[in-house]
């Protein structure tokens, strides 16, 4: 979260809207759907740094949920 807000310069309150479906990895692209204010939604830069850690995070994400559902 800190590298996003860090690197596109959207609010906290957008960070935290941001569903995986919003961001478009083929395009180094973030869909941000409820700006604050009236504005638009708008798309923001995704950093590669940033794709590359937000890749390795899901990858782990996947990895523990597999070992969780073998539990139950």
């Amino acid at each position: 979260m800190f590298l996003i807000l860090a690197t596109t310069g959207i609010r906290r309150k957008e960070v935290v809207g941001i569903k995986l479906d919003d961001i478009d990895f083929q395009n180094n692209l973030i869909y941000i759907a409820n700006p604050k204010g009236n504005k638009k939604p708008r798309y923001v830069l995704l950093a590669e740094i940033v794709k590359n850690y937000l890749k390795d995070y899901l990858i782990e994400r996947n990895k523990i949920a597999e070992k969780m559902y073998k539990i139950f």
